[in-house]
């Protein structure tokens, strides 16, 4: 799950809207000097079967987005290398011709790290079964179609506080990890909800209709004149204009050839 929702699979941190600073979530701290940015794990941060989340799953996750063409691959146009600092830290180097710190840091908050131990061996099994289809030949396009091909869907080893439970065409059911981590950050305290289903929906207006008869308790869709719902129990953050926190921000980009060519 990726936006600002991480209860499956984890980044290092999240960027909370309110603030708009990072706050801890794999990792702890960063820090930067020069062209280094240096990022500490949490030292209790572990995946659902009780092994720690080290910086060898961060070194693996990024190198699996350098190697395959991901929605994430062109994160390493800001990166220019990258290593283990011990076991709860990891160096990144940033790049020289596309310095950009604001970047790097939204990297490490959408960035999902994932354990090696768990992918690796799907890796080399995809690579393996290409080079039998192939003569030999593993070309990085063909590897990632077959890795895309895993559906992950068997208990997913992760790190977040929930974990896959049951899915169809209508729903993904997520479960608690009552074991999870990241309770000691709150406290002691779980998730309060042991089960997130999120429904399935043809159509926005369908959606809409859920919402209106309290079959569903959160939503994101748009949603005309919001308003006159507020007497039918719908709420939205704010009471007056715009209603909802804004969650990107508005820009405009000029379509120029020339301008193109300039930068």
């Amino acid at each position: 799950m990726t936006g600002d929702v991480f209860l499956v699979y984890e980044p290092m941190f999240g960027y909370n809207m309110m603030t708009g600073e990072l706050e801890p979530i794999l990792a702890k701290e960063y820090s930067l000097k020069d062209q280094t940015m240096r990022v500490v794990l949490q030292e209790n941060a572990q995946w659902h079967d009780g092994t720690p989340v080290t910086s060898e799953d961060v070194l693996y996750t990024f190198e699996l987005h350098r190697k395959y063409n991901t929605n994430m691959h062109t994160h390493w146009n800001y990166i220019d290398a990258m290593k283990a600092d011990g076991q709860n830290a990891v160096v990144f180097t940033l790049s020289k011709k596309n310095y950009n710190p604001l970047i790097m840091k939204e990297i490490l908050a959408t960035t999902l790290i994932l354990p090696k131990k768990a992918f690796k061996p799907l890796e080399d099994r995809c690579i393996a079964e290409v080079k039998a289809e192939k003569k030999g030949v593993a070309t990085a396009d063909d590897v990632y179609e077959k890795i895309n091909a895993f559906k992950n869907d068997s208990t997913p080893l992760a790190s977040g506080p929930y974990s896959l439970y049951a899915y169809s065409d209508q729903k993904v059911v997520l479960k608690r990890v009552d074991t999870y981590w990241g309770n000691s950050l709150h406290n002691g305290n779980k998730p309060a909800p042991l089960y997130i289903v999120y429904p399935i929906f043809k159509s926005n207006d369908a959606g809409n209709l859920a919402l209106v008869q309290g079959e569903v308790d959160l939503s994101e869709n748009f949603i005309p004149q919001i308003y006159n719902r507020f007497n039918q129990g719908v709420g939205t953050w704010f009471k007056e204009k715009p209603y909802f926190v804004p969650g990107t921000i508005v820009c405009l980009l000029m379509d120029s050839p020339k301008l193109l060519s300039a930068t």
